[in-house]
């Protein structure tokens, strides 16, 4: 998995001014970070960002989702995800995502 804070950090120093001495100095520096950075967003790194933002945009669009749905819809989805173990409910996560998709393809309220 991807380091985003070593990312984010890396990206920062190759953006901001080098404070040197010299302008020799100046211009390693920053081909320094500048390298530093290309081989931390390698392919594979920016892959799995991508990857992320893709979860994180389907999650948010499941969110907007809910707030839409009626309640009475709800509690339907919620029926479908609940198995009943005796005296415990057991809810499945993946049953509700499952109901919500298919809500959300749908156009279904």
């Amino acid at each position: 998995m991807t380091d985003l804070t070593k990312l984010k950090e890396l990206a920062e120093r190759c953006l901001e001014p080098t404070k040197a001495d010299s302008l020799k100095t100046h211009v390693n520096i920053d081909a320094f970070n500048q390298m530093a950075f290309r081989n931390a967003a390698y392919p594979k790194a920016i892959l799995d960002l991508l990857e992320r933002l893709e979860k994180a945009e389907k999650d948010a669009e499941r969110y907007r989702e809910l707030r839409k749905i009626t309640p009475h819809r709800f509690k339907k989805m919620q029926e479908v995800a609940t198995t009943d173990g005796g005296d415990v409910f057991y809810f499945h996560a993946d049953r509700f995502d499952a109901a919500l998709d298919a809500a959300l393809e749908g156009g279904g309220r």
